[in-house]
């Protein structure tokens, strides 16, 4: 049974959902399933990589859609109506921009920029749309979205005469973009044809077309292939799985246990990066803790009276370019976390929930909702060795203030 407070994550999600299901008899889109008639009356049903021919039948849907909605919003003799993409056209959709005297909806366009929550792109993507659910409706030969920390390869063809392409733009798990884009060799140059989607939070928040206008030239196709040859070559950092269904996922087990890119079952004070300050104290009890702390955080081991015989026993990260345990990183929002761990086994009482296991047994996960405008996230796990591993998330207005690893026995 799906918890309350997951629930309360997705209201938006499946609101959107449903609006797009509503709209989908009446404005043309691009899904597969969903054909595009074409002006012989012939039908199209767009599968695999993104063609030309796919991103141009996108453009000619909203375009329709501007034509059937009449006059633009804005007046496109403004002064202002005049940007960097040609003259706006401003739909309740989105902008449309031609470089054309007359601009109008069946002007040549130079750029689309899609904003409306009902508005579809690619496929029935559309915006708020989950940036993991994005690269799944789209043909995808990455299923783990291998690449750098910067970015990824989700496909790469040479086809019917063009080049097609999609790619992710990161920062660690923070995806910014994922791209889809065609090239081909015409007079002059190359036509290059691209729609991006715009990331924010793992959502879709924009969705820009452009390339109708124009074609590049050999020094920014030349660089187009330098780029996507480095994301070809580029592995060893994967995109986390994350789900809406919670029970999909996996408990966090004890190979989660990576913060910054070590390990928190085997690091040692040697491991820690730069200068920090270091402080052996007596406990009285016969132990003694050495703690090593800095700007980018803090951790605590327990050792012999020299300082020696390390074993660490919690690490605080306070760096917010680092990672944690599955890519949770300062400055997340709550329903980025949620997703990447399992949840759902149990109901909330609006106070504390067991998202998943029994309170007390490792592996399990509690949720605590009780301090206002605060939340705690605790993921537990066993170790090989014996030990109970605590992965503590705190945070303050929705988003994470405080990401602690701790040794609970």
């Amino acid at each position: 049974m799906k918890n309350r407070k997951l629930q309360m994550h997705q209201t938006a999600g499946r609101a959107t959902a449903a609006v797009l299901a509503l709209v989908m008899a009446l404005v043309l889109c691009t899904m597969p399933g969903l054909k595009i008639a074409r002006a012989k009356g012939e039908a199209l049903e767009y599968t695999g990589t993104v063609s030309s021919e796919e991103i141009l039948g996108l453009v000619e849907a909203i375009r329709g859609q501007a034509q059937a909605e009449g006059a633009p919003i804005n007046d496109p003799a403004a002064e202002d109506a005049q940007r960097e993409d040609g003259t706006l056209m401003q739909y309740s959709f989105g902008e449309l921009y031609t470089r054309s005297e007359n601009p109008r909806a069946d002007a040549p366009l130079s750029a689309i920029i899609l904003t409306g929550e009902n508005t579809q792109g690619l496929r029935g993507t559309g915006i708020d749309l989950h940036a993991e659910d994005l690269i799944a409706a789209i043909y995808n030969s990455n299923a783990e979205v291998d690449g750098s920390r910067e970015g990824a390869l989700l496909y790469f063809e040479e086809t019917e005469g063009e080049t097609r392409w999609g790619r992710v733009e990161r920062d660690g798990q923070r995806i910014s973009a994922v791209e889809y884009g065609t090239m081909a060799p015409t007079e002059g140059g190359y036509t290059l044809l691209k729609v991006t989607y715009q990331v924010e939070y793992d959502l879709v928040s924009a969705i820009r077309i452009d390339g109708m206008d124009g074609a590049a030239d050999e020094a920014a196709a030349e660089e187009l292939r330098t780029t996507l040859g480095g994301l070809q070559e580029a592995t060893g950092y994967r995109q986390v799985k994350t789900s809406n269904d919670g029970l999909s996922l996996d408990p966090m087990r004890a190979d989660d246990l990576i913060i910054d890119g070590k390990d928190y079952r085997t690091m040692k004070p040697e491991d820690l990066e730069g200068e920090p300050e270091d402080v052996v104290m007596d406990n009285e009890d016969g132990t003694y803790l050495r703690i090593l702390s800095s700007d980018a955080y803090e951790a605590v081991f327990t050792c012999d009276a020299e300082g020696q015989n390390a074993t660490l026993i919690s690490y605080t990260l306070k760096d917010d370019s680092k990672e944690g345990p599955r890519g949770v990183r300062l400055g997340d929002l709550f329903h980025q976390d949620f997703r990447r761990f399992r949840n759902g086994e149990n109901e909330t009482d609006g106070t504390t929930e067991v998202l998943y296991g029994s309170e007390g047994t490792a592996p399990y996960g509690m949720a605590d909702y009780a301090d206002g405008a605060g939340m705690t996230l605790r993921y537990i796990t066993d170790t090989a060795d014996g030990r109970q591993v605590m992965l503590r998330l705190y945070y303050e207005n929705n988003a994470l203030t405080e990401l602690m690893l701790q040794t609970l026995q």
